[in-house]
């Protein structure tokens, strides 16, 4: 157990992974997960049917099901008629959908989508979210015991992230929010120690490049090419993988699809989220910026690693690139929003182990994101985070040593 203590107002002052859970806390903690999994599971499996998903404009299960099965008759599941077609053949008696959105995740993506063909929609839908859901609230609750050493702090993190709306918003749409978090935790924690199982998660998080892109960026900037390597690799095979089943031309569709102008951006937690709720008849013109604003905040996330390189422990700059990454990337939807939990860590940590973060942190995500005003308070709230942790990065040699620092928590 560790005797550190916490102190507001250092980078480091705690030793990562001496912060073991007592039995109380630990039972408590798996209750938890237990129960959010069960969730995860009973949410799933009773979809409501397909009309009522269009008229409530869910129709991510329907849409990643279609994926699926388009694959499976060697169809292209970035066409918008195939989708329709698929959909209305297979889920509403050959009637028309109403409407239909762009399917933009990246070829190498496609093997695991795949999946989503296989079986009863509603089983499929509920065993991938619910494995998911647990494999996400595990990896936390170990980054927790790792970097907090209080314990209704690590308690309010782990039953926060089980029950918020971004999480429950995950489940009620199917969608990849937890796999995405808990391969981001899985860097987080095999970073230093096992880097070939943290390149594993980092080519395993290609599917979402928009994220996998600032945490290779991390990755590079702290010398850890065994890690990128291994990350090299796991994309080279799933891409290798995607055109030898489906064709080298899905890429080609998948640029066109990912540029092409998506309808559920006002939906979105970054910059252009808050734009386009602010500006409705400028959207295209907000979608041709968002890539080169993307590209821009990623050279700007760079050039702070390689200044800061020595200010930052792993957490430290890992919280940095997903609190910036969210700020400026064009597909940021609420139910990934469980990412920001490592940012959540670190500032925790600096300020003392205090739980007011998290939970100011759940309050301003307590209600769907469907005003502006509450869109544009929490685009404050995120940006405000991120300079915080800025601040906090550029004053360490102020304030404390970093963590990776072997002296800093002599």
């Amino acid at each position: 157990m560790s005797t550190a203590t916490s102190q507001p107002g250092t980078l480091s002052h705690a030793t990562p992974g001496n912060h073991c859970y007592t039995r109380s806390e630990l039972i408590l903690i798996v209750a938890c997960i237990a129960l959010a999994t069960l969730t995860a599971f009973t949410i799933s499996a009773t979809i409501s049917p397909p009309r009522v998903l269009y008229e409530e404009n869910r129709i991510d299960p329907l849409v990643f099901r279609a994926v699926g099965e388009l694959l499976a008759a060697e169809r292209s599941p970035y066409s918008l008629t195939n989708q329709r077609q698929i959909i209305a053949a297979n889920r509403l008696d050959g009637e028309p959908p109403p409407y239909a959105i762009p399917f933009s995740y990246p070829p190498n993506a496609l093997p695991y989508f795949h999946l989503r063909s296989l079986g009863d929609p509603a089983v499929n839908a509920a065993v991938i979210t619910s494995i998911s859901v647990l494999l996400s609230l595990l990896g936390l609750s170990q980054l927790v015991g790792r970097y907090v050493n209080n314990p209704l702090t690590r308690l309010t993190m782990v039953v926060t992230a089980s029950f918020w709306i971004p999480g429950i918003l995950d489940m009620l749409l199917a969608q990849t929010g937890h796999l995405v978090a808990f391969l981001a935790f899985c860097i987080l924690l095999c970073h230093d120690r096992k880097p070939v199982l943290a390149g594993i998660a980092l080519g395993l998080l290609a599917f979402k490049p928009h994220y996998a892109i600032p945490l290779a960026l991390v990755a590079m900037s702290r010398g850890n090419w065994l890690l990128l390597i291994a990350a090299a690799i796991v994309f080279t095979a799933s891409s290798l993988s995607s055109g030898l089943l489906y064709g080298w031309h899905l890429w080609v569709e998948f640029w066109s699809s990912a540029t092409a102008l998506n309808p559920t951006v006002i939906h979105t937690e970054g910059w252009i989220g808050v734009a386009a709720l602010l500006l409705p008849r400028s959207l295209e013109g907000l979608s041709d910026a968002a890539i080169p604003v993307y590209l821009s905040g990623m050279c700007l996330l760079a050039l702070l690693l390689v200044v800061c390189r020595q200010r930052m422990d792993t957490l430290s700059a890992l919280a940095l690139a997903l609190a910036l990454t969210i700020l400026v990337s064009p597909n940021t939807h609420p139910y990934d929003m469980t990412v920001f939990y490592i940012p959540l860590l670190m500032l925790t940590r600096y300020f003392g182990m205090k739980m007011w973060i998290t939970l100011a942190f759940f309050l301003v995500f307590l209600l769907p994101n469907i005003f502006v005003s509450l869109s544009v308070v929490r685009f404050v709230f995120l940006l405000s985070s991120c300079l915080a942790i800025v601040w906090i990065i550029l004053s360490a040699g102020r304030h404390g040593l970093p963590a990776d620092n072997p002296t800093a928590n002599q």
